[in-house]
């Protein structure tokens, strides 16, 4: 299982670019994806 701080970081490696896909649908998944990582990261660091 991936850790908060790789999830949120895997979306900068593996977003989807609706420009060249036309899948909007994957790209909302990556970036919602990456917003919870962000957030579960913040949670364990700042321990909110």
């Amino acid at each position: 299982m991936m850790s908060q701080k790789e999830n949120f970081f895997r979306f900068y490696l593996t977003e989807a670019d609706p420009w060249y896909t036309g899948d909007f649908d994957a790209t909302f998944d990556d970036v919602i994806s990456g917003c919870r990582g962000l957030l579960e990261y913040i949670k364990e660091v700042y321990n909110l």
